[in-house]
């Protein structure tokens, strides 16, 4: 206690006169009307501290109370009650251990967590059974200072509009960033949507308000969402859930919390035993209001009190004093006239000013004039003023300049907020904020930078937000574009060119054309362009604020429009299977493309038709019946086109199959001949067979199979072994070569050839062999022997012999001749021969070179390529019948090694393509492209022409330099040519500057180099702070200075592509560092008392410093503390340790400099007035080092010094007598307790202390002195540690069913002891790092957050301390998750009527999930698994899962889609024809079938069918073509429909396929046959279904037509043979012909051409008349009366139906 006061106060206020108060807890009166309320201190709580739920205004009378969790009394959430008058606390089942009950009913939570977040409800109960309710809220938070956020993103959420309000006071909940398409929303109040709770709804279409069960008439919504909250109520206080429903049903749901607060001078009262208090109401004011210093806990029986400005009691700084009894006031010196005393020792301060902010010291004197004091705060802010922005730089350049916005104006204890396009600021290292948040600077400033801008100050009294501000932010030209992208434009045509480049300022734009400037222009227009406007078109961007220039060029090319084209064939009339024929497209135009058209489509080409390289010759050959029809050929340009009139190409039948030549040099398998008869021999000749073989082995089939092989042959020993597929007809040649004698039709398949060589690798291949029963020959000879013609050899080279060999010739011959060309013809004839005679005669055709044998074989003599073609042998016995076939001589030259040529010897990357060509054009030539001696890689950019010839590159990159190689072959020659390499332009890439250091020292030499990728080599050009400087690759500056400090800018440029790029770097140039010093505020100091601050002195900027001691980095203790630039270090309190040598080391990026040292000399404190040998010091041990409670424990001395009176031990570190615990005198061995000691210690004669039943209260220091006799002392200090023994641990958590994703769970290692390491182990494994886990900061809480699925566990908890250890329980948490989307099983979708549905549906979900289908949106029963008997069509549709959590409410659905397919019925086919004639007829079959939704496909002889170029399926593959019908395509076709559950086969349909017969004989019959097959085709192309009556004109005297007459007179109109329909009556003879028609057509006989009309003889001509009639009728056949001879009349000619 404190002694009296001074004298003054005995004389104003007797002891006598002093009043006892009534009661300790209250300090004034409230009204008798005062609310019971409750209030939260601190209003919003940090995780992990105490909050007190403040109870005022508590009616007398009381018997007791209890608190509740939540809103409601509910005896299941009681926390705890209290009985006042027996003063018994009873705990509830809502306790949770943390919770502490005063007796004014005040209730203290410790240690507060996330989940104690909420309400609470305390019930008072009066004597007289009378009850009062009222309920209050806790908030805590996991950090302390977060009283509202702003959103960062645009997001939907909810901000309380103030975020803290008064009682009274309205609240707009502010909705920001709803989404669009809205129906409408809803508040609730609470965390979740729960209708009993809703507040209030609104329908936006309608404009519809609805209140709900918790509208309490205060609230307003309006139409952009937000709620108004009128004259709010502390139980306003909560949170509030709005849900936002879009048009689509899809919700989103967002959280606001709204806070209420009670009025300032509410009062409250604490347990008598509280601490005398001043409380500031409000804590934070702002100046011109009034606050309150109340005073909590003035003790009883006082006298008076005063009041005195700053933290000591100093008459001269009295504000105020009160006598209790007399209520006396006087104002002191520091009385500003706005205070107020009140009678409770509260002062009211009126108006406050900033000036009022500081210490307040409340003095209490009591009646025995003993006084007490206590300092309070006020704190008084300013309004805050509407901030502004600043910026350093108003026009700030991209990439370049540093941006500093600074919120205005500075004003103290405010906090700085700043925004960007209304968002917070974005985490970025460009974007650096000031220590107070004042500053934000954007280094460098970009493009994206503009904002707007905006800054917020707050203090604890007022806020604010400026204006938003705009940077304008210089950047560019960037690379302008030219629009339109069109490069080629027609004469005489505009020509309007736009540029455009995006900068700020916007660009100034000129045009150079092939380098000449224009004028300048954002557009450039020129009329009536002519081709001299052609040429590249050069825009220039420039920027006249950042000096910028970019460019960019464009290639425009004018063409002339092409004119018409024309074609010029080489034969319009052309056999199919032989005669080929070429197409040339000719125009005057040059620089133009050609493309083909064929019936007016695109021609797409086939392998029998080639292009030559520039598209103008179209070669087909050999020609095909479909090859018939019109040409036409279009040149165009880019601009326009022309297309020729159409060319009809006749092609006529023939009845020769050809074959091809393999066109490869590989490995290959050639037939010869390609196509046999039965009986014949065939060879399957190998061509290119690799060398150093071992031997040949031959299978049948086209795998390698031994119980298939042939034949095989080893080379070395010439030993031919047979195989179990060998025949007896098989023989092989040593060139791999395979004979098969008398072939029959099995042996038609495939034929596998596998070589060996003697490294052991393998090259295999199959070749085809194909065995008919007849060959196409005109004439039908023996079943055993057919006239053929073979090549020997097959191909030749120039200047070699060629044999055209003849097999089987017929017997009884008379002659044959040979003929070039596929027909027989007199002046084509080479030689003819005689058999009988042995007489040769050659022909007009020979060339002196051909030799006949008298077997009919025909031998060519060093033949050329004129020789190539067709040979045709007639042979006549000697009944003269004659037969005749054709042979093929193939000549092919000696390649010339080939050679690559380039269209482009410098072509641009990524722009220009190339086309290499291999030369020279030979015929019949393969040709093959290799790049870096390899095959050409897959690539959409590598195009080769039909031909291989040409191989583009679109476009080239660096990449396709090469080298590129081209090889040719023929089946006679092969070459490669030299490599070619192309040259490709690129770059310049952006370059870069080396080496990287930015920071250069003053004097040192600078030397840059640049380097870009670029071709041809780039050239630079380098420029410092704008400034040219000499071109060069390399820049060196010698000795350079603070002036060379800037941006250099290096500029690379390709001279031919016209292109550059540019890099910046910044350099900086630091001055070297001087040499620095060290002040010291003293040198020589003493342990454990001095303190010592030493500064290092520089006059050096912008540098660094650290602090070494003893030539090392000065490691920092606790008591060692830097400034903020490091530049003073201050050790509080010194230690002998830190004696030693000091330097401080200044540096920046490039230099350094170090002082010289500063010794610090440490000295012993006071109480060592003597030093101990050198050899040994004091010390003291404790023994064991760390103790259990209960234990003994011995500090141990070591070293004591001789000659010693005595010893005494101190507890604590000093000597002070009232901490002595003993003494011992060693002559007279006398132990003297002392204050500090407890019974339990015991002092030994060497000075060593025992400790007996250590306690945890005899934890620290120890002091040990020594006293020689001659009075020096020595004094030691030591430590004791005493542990606890640990209980065993466990785990709990704050919640038992957490859900995955929303709740956070706080793991806590029970209990809680000092001294204690926490371990926290999952899975037996120590925590993996995650951001989601987070302990506290002694490790004893661990928190999930959230907490997921993974996260169950178990877990376990260790404690440790230096004495023991124990781990808990495992601990499982339960997590509550899902359900996850569910699947649906099995994955089909598609069903057979009549079948069984089983579906089943799985989502993950804890608890399990709860399942629920619905078909087509209507519900089923609640089930896991569907199942479905028998399904029918009805069926089909949408089947939706929805499995449900019960614990979490959420649920998740799936749809999936079911078809129910009825079985499909078998089909049938319908045929145009099941007899048709081979190269003739066409046939047409027709899938018949009643289902829908089906797919079809065609079978042939049960396989699938292979579609050959002949064959064509209508889109739905119902109806199939064959044209021309082949041989090949006879036998059972059959169609099978499906869908995808079932399907159905027809009947086969058997196609008859005859072979086409011609007679040899030239009689009267084949000149009628001819006519008819005239007539034929002229009455099916014109679609004529009538009689034919071929008639002399006769009298009407003449019934029966026996007379001559002469013919009628030719008038225009008439026709000589009139038509009539079939069945209808006689038309009127002669008929009408059609106005403008030409109906003639003709027939000649074989010598004479006299005309003559209703008789036929062979030397006479035969002219019809026809007219086109309709309607036409389908199908005809041609009646000829039978008996008909040379010279008769000629009845009617019938042709029907």
């Amino acid at each position: 206690m404190e002694s009296p006061s001074a004298p003054a106060y005995r004389g104003l206020v007797p002891r006598q006169g002093l009043l006892l108060a009534a009661s300790l807890l209250t300090l004034w009166s409230l009204p008798s009307t005062a609310q019971l309320t409750i209030e939260s201190v601190p209003p919003n709580a940090a995780e992990g501290k105490d909050v007190l739920l403040r109870v005022h205004n508590l009616p007398g009378d009381l018997v007791g109370y209890a608190w509740y969790k939540g809103e409601t009394v509910d005896s299941d959430l009681r926390i705890v009650s209290y009985v006042i008058d027996t003063q018994k606390t009873t705990y509830g089942p809502a306790y949770s251990d943390r919770e502490k009950i005063y007796p004014n009913g005040s209730l203290l939570f410790q240690n507060v967590t996330l989940k104690d977040t909420g309400y609470y409800t305390l019930h008072a109960t009066e004597k007289n059974f009378q009850s009062k309710q009222v309920t209050g809220q806790l908030r805590v938070y996991p950090t302390l200072f977060t009283f509202w956020s702003l959103p960062t993103t645009a997001q939907l959420t909810v901000e309380s509009v103030p975020p803290n309000a008064a009682e009274g006071k309205d609240v707009l909940l502010r909705v920001h960033n709803l989404p669009g398409n809205l129906f409408g929303y809803a508040w609730y109040k609470g965390e979740i949507v729960d209708s009993s709770r809703k507040i209030i709804s609104y329908v936006i279409d309608t404009q519809t308000t609805t209140p709900g069960p918790a509208h309490s008439v205060r609230e307003t919504i309006y139409p952009n969402g937000s709620l108004l909250f009128q004259k709010v109520t502390l139980k306003d206080s909560g949170y509030y859930t709005l849900l936002a429903t879009g048009k689509d049903l899809q919700n989103k749901q967002v959280t606001g919390q709204l806070r209420v607060y009670p009025s300032l001078l509410t009062l409250w009262s604490l347990p008598t035993t509280a601490q005398l208090t001043i409380e500031s109401v409000p804590p934070s004011a702002a100046e011109g209001k009034d606050v309150l210093l109340r005073a909590h806990n003035l003790p009883g029986d006082l006298g008076g009190y005063a009041w005195y400005k700053g933290e000591t009691v100093d008459s001269n700084h009295k504000i105020v004093s009160y006598v209790i009894d007399t209520q006396k006031i006087t104002y002191g010196p520091a009385y500003s006239d706005r205070e107020k005393i009140y009678p409770n020792g509260s002062l009211l301060f009126q108006n406050v000013t900033r000036k009022d902010t500081g210490y307040y010291i409340l003095l209490a004197i009591d009646k025995n004039f003993l006084s007490k004091s206590v300092t309070g705060q006020l704190r008084v802010y300013l309004e805050l003023p509407k901030p502004n922005i600043t910026s350093n730089n108003s026009n700030p350049e991209a990439h370049k300049d540093p941006v500093v916005l600074t919120c205005e104006p500075r004003t103290q204890n405010t906090t700085y907020l700043w925004l960007i396009n209304s968002q917070s600021l974005l985490v970025s290292s460009r974007l650096q904020l000031s220590k107070d948040n004042r500053t934000l600077t954007l280094l460098p400033v970009t493009r994206n930078d503009t904002g707007p801008y905006e800054c917020e100050t707050r203090n604890p009294v007022s806020a604010g937000r400026s204006d938003p501000f705009t940077l304008n932010v210089l950047y560019g030209p960037d690379a302008p574009t030219i629009s339109p992208s069109n490069s080629h434009y027609l004469r005489g045509t505009n020509l309007n060119l736009s540029c455009h480049a995006a900068s700020n300022p916007p660009a100034q734009y000129s045009w150079f054309f092939n380098g000449r400037p224009h004028h300048p222009t954002q557009e450039l227009f020129i009329r009536n362009v002519t081709s001299n406007d052609s040429g590249s078109y050069t825009c220039l961007a420039h920027n006249s604020v950042t000096g910028l220039n970019r460019t960019t060029v464009k290639t425009i090319t004018i063409s002339e429009p092409v004119g018409k084209p024309s074609i010029r064939a080489s034969n319009v009339t052309v056999t199919e299977h032989k005669d080929a024929v070429v197409l040339t497209c000719l125009t005057n135009d040059t620089g133009i493309s050609i493309q083909w058209l064929f019936k007016n489509q695109s021609l797409l080409l086939t392998d029998r038709m080639k292009l030559s390289q520039d598209n103008s010759t179209l070669t087909i050959d050999p020609v095909r019946r479909e090859d018939a029809g019109d040409y036409h050929c279009e040149v165009f340009n880019l601009v326009s086109s022309g297309i020729s009139e159409p060319l009809r190409l006749d092609v006529q039948s023939s009845l020769l199959t050809l074959w091809s030549l393999p066109t490869t040099a590989q490995l290959t398998i050639e037939s010869v001949p390609p196509n046999a008869a039965e009986g014949k021999d065939v060879l399957l000749r190998v061509h290119n067979l690799p060398g150093n073989l071992i031997g040949c082995i031959w299978y049948k089939g086209e795998i390698v199979d031994t119980s298939h092989r042939i034949i095989s042959y080893v080379i070395d020993t010439q030993t031919t072994t047979l195989g179990p597929a060998h025949s007896g007809r098989e023989t092989i040649y040593p060139n791999g070569s395979l004979l098969s004698q008398g072939v029959t039709l099995q042996d038609t398949g495939y034929y596998t050839l596998l070589a060996t060589r003697n490294d052991l690798q393998h090259a295999q291949v199959t070749g085809q062999l194909r065995v008919y029963p007849s060959l196409l020959t005109l004439w039908s000879l023996p079943t055993t022997a057919q006239l053929t013609i073979e090549s020997v050899p097959p191909n030749a080279a120039e200047g070699k012999d060629v044999l055209l060999r003849v097999h089987n010739l017929p017997g009884n011959l008379g002659s044959y001749s040979w003929y070039t060309g596929g027909k027989v013809d007199n002046s084509h004839q080479i030689v003819s021969y005689v058999i009988d005679t042995q007489t040769t005669t050659p022909g007009p055709a020979s060339s002196g070179r051909e030799t006949i044998y008298p077997n009919g074989s025909l031998l060519f003599q060093n033949v050329t390529l004129k020789d190539t073609g067709y040979y045709t042998l007639l042979v006549t016995d000697k009944d003269y019948q004659s037969m005749q076939v054709t042979g093929q001589i193939r000549v092919y030259p000696e390649l010339p090694k080939p050679s690559i040529t380039s269209n482009n010897s410098n072509p641009e990357e990524y722009k220009d393509p190339v086309m290499l060509m291999c030369e020279p054009r030979t015929h019949d030539t393969t040709y093959l492209w290799l790049i870096n001696s390899q095959s050409l890689p897959g690539s959409a950019r590598l195009q080769l022409s039909k031909d291989n010839r040409t191989l583009t590159l679109l476009p080239v990159t660096r990449k396709d330099t090469g080298p590129y190689e081209c090889e040719i072959q023929n089946p006679m020659s092969a070459g490669r040519s030299d490599p070619f390499t192309l040259n490709v332009v690129y770059g310049p890439d952006t370059p870069t500057i080396s080496p990287s250091d930015s920071h250069y020292l003053r004097g040192t030499n600078l030397k840059l180099s640049c380097q870009a990728a670029s071709n041809p080599p780039a050239q630079y050009f380098w420029l410092i702070n704008g400034s040219s400087q000499h071109p060069a690759q390399e820049l060196f500056i010698p000795s350079i200075t603070s002036n060379y400090s800037g941006s250099y800018t290096c500029l690379a440029y390709n001279s031919v592509a016209g292109l550059h790029k540019t890099i910046i770097k910044t350099i900086t140039v630091y001055e070297p560092v001087g040499k620095p010093s060290i002040r010291a505020s003293n040198v020589t100091v003493t342990e454990h008392n001095d303190a010592v601050v030493l500064t290092c002195l520089t006059n050096d900027t912008g540098i660094s410093i650290r602090w070494l001691f003893k030539n090392q980095s000065l490691l920092l203790t606790d008591r060692m503390k830097l400034s903020q630039d490091n530049s003073t270090l201050t050790i509080d309190p010194v230690r002998r340790e830190d004696a030693g040598g000091y330097q401080c080391e200044v540096f920046n990026l490039v230099s350094s400099g170090i002082s010289e040292p500063l010794r610090l000399d440490v000295q012993s404190s006071l109480l060592t007035l003597w030093s101990l040998p050198t050899t040994a010091q004091l010390t003291i041990e404790s023994v064991p080092p760390n103790a259990a409670e209960g234990k003994d424990v011995l500090l141990r001395v070591h070293n004591l010094p001789g000659n010693l009176i005595g010893c005494i031990w101190y507890k604590g570190e000093i000597v002070d007598t009232s901490h002595r615990i003993i003494s011992y005198v060693i002559d007279t061995q006398t132990t003297t307790l002392g204050p500090a000691h407890s019974g339990r210690e015991t002092i030994y004669p060497n000075g060593s202390l025992l400790f007996q039943g250590v306690t945890l209260q005899d934890t620290g220091y120890y002091t040990l002195l020594a006293t020689r006799n001659d009075l020096q002392h020595a004094q030691v200090t030591g430590q004791l540690r005493v542990y606890p023994e640990l209980p065993k641990p466990s785990i709990t958590s704050n919640n038992s069913n957490p859900e995955e994703y929303k709740d956070p769970v706080m793991l806590t290692c029970e209990p809680r002891t000092h001294d204690t390491t926490y371990l926290w182990l999952i899975n037996s494994q120590s925590l993996p790092a995650s951001a989601r886990l987070q302990l506290s900061k002694d490790n004893r809480t661990l928190t999930l957050l959230p907490v997921t699925r993974k996260d169950t566990g178990p877990y376990a908890c260790e404690t440790q301390n230096p004495v023991s250890a124990g781990r808990s329980d495992p601990f499982t948490l339960n997590v509550v998750y899902g359900p996850d989307a569910p699947t649906i099983s099995p994955s089909d979708s598609h069903y057979l009527r009549g079948t069984n549905l089983s579906l089943s549906c799985q989502a993950a979900s804890n608890p399990p999930a709860q399942y629920s289908w619905l078909i087509n949106g209507s519900s089923q029963h609640p089930t896991q698994e569907l199942f479905i008997p028998n399904i029918t069509s009805n069926y089909s549709g949408s089947y939706t899962c929805l499995a449900y959590n019960t614990v979490s409410g959420l649920h998740k659905t799936i749809i999936k889609t079911i078809t129910v397919y009825e079985p499909v019925g078998k089909p049938s086919i319908r045929a145009s024809n099941v007899t048709v004639t081979e190269h003739k007829d066409a046939v047409v079959l027709t899938c018949l079938t009643n289902d829908t939704g089906i797919s079809i496909r065609w079978l042939f002889k049960n396989q699938s069918l292979l579609l050959t170029d002949r064959m064509k399926l209508s889109q739905g593959n119902s109806t199939l073509t064959i044209d021309p019908v082949r041989r090949e395509d006879a036998g059972g076709f059959q169609c099978e429909v499906f869908n995808l559950v079932s399907s159905a086969i027809s009947e086969p349909l058997r196609l008859d396929v005859q072979s086409k017969q011609k007679d040899t004989g030239y009689s009267v019959g084949t000149i009628v046959g001819s006519v008819i097959g005239v007539l034929v085709v002229v009455a099916l192309g014109t679609s004529l279904g009538y009689f034919l009556y071929l008639r002399r004109t006769r009298r009407a005297s003449d019934p029966h037509g026996l007379r001559e007459h002469p013919p009628p007179a030719a008038t225009p109109g008439e026709c000589l043979f009139s038509l009539e329909p079939l069945g209808l009556p006689h038309s009127v003879h002669p008929c009408p012909c059609p106005s403008g028609s030409d109906p003639s057509l003709g027939f000649k006989g074989d010598s004479h051409h006299h005309s003559a009309r209703g008789t036929l003889d062979h030397q006479s001509t035969l002219t019809f008349r026809l007219c086109h009639v309709s309607p036409p009728l389908p199908h005809w056949t041609l009646k000829w009366p039978e008996g008909l001879t040379l010279g008769d009349d000629l009845p009617p000619l019938a042709l029907g139906s």
